[in-house]
């Protein structure tokens, strides 16, 4: 298994799993069935896991929020109580959901998806913020989800949103 700072060392170089844009369960025997864990390269089992492109230990250590995150704008750190910007003033909405908090290797894994088109981090974001959105108790009474616009410049450089 790969050690963290041997992981963080081919994230922060941009060398995912994928380096021929190929998904690395095509070079294991057993075709979709298995395939390399897309942040450590050690065998992650079946191809549909619960995890998803990842295997379970790093699924384990990826930065979950927890419950002790603001309930409006999902801030860490403030014992699940409103934060004091959201108490001074409301943001136009009623609550904001995270999957996990902004720490390695979650910002170098949005960063390839966003700027090196690395598309199977976007099928593991929609899998972590869905489970996220059904665990909180405001999924109940959602009205709209809504998308972070995208300047049409970039995305007719990254051809996706």
């Amino acid at each position: 298994m790969t050690t963290w700072p041997a992981l963080r060392s081919r994230l922060l170089k941009g060398m995912p799993r994928w380096q021929d844009g190929k998904d690395a369960r095509l070079a294991r025997p057993g075709g979709a069935e298995h395939a390399d864990c897309a942040l450590c390269g050690s065998l992650r089992g079946a191809a549909g896991s619960r995890c998803g492109s990842l295997c379970g230990a790093c699924h384990e250590h990826l930065p979950r929020l927890g419950s002790d995150a603001c309930p409006t704008c999902a801030l860490p750190g403030t014992q699940g109580l409103q934060c004091g910007t959201c108490l001074s003033k409301p943001p136009p909405f009623d609550a904001a959901v995270a999957a996990l908090r902004y720490g390695f290797p979650v910002p170098q894994m949005i960063t390839q998806l966003k700027y090196a088109a690395r598309l199977p981090w976007a099928d593991w974001a929609a899998q972590e913020l869905s489970e996220a959105v059904l665990a909180c108790k405001a999924h109940q009474r959602v009205d709209v989800l809504v998308a972070v616009p995208l300047a049409r410049k970039r995305l007719a450089e990254r051809g996706f949103n």
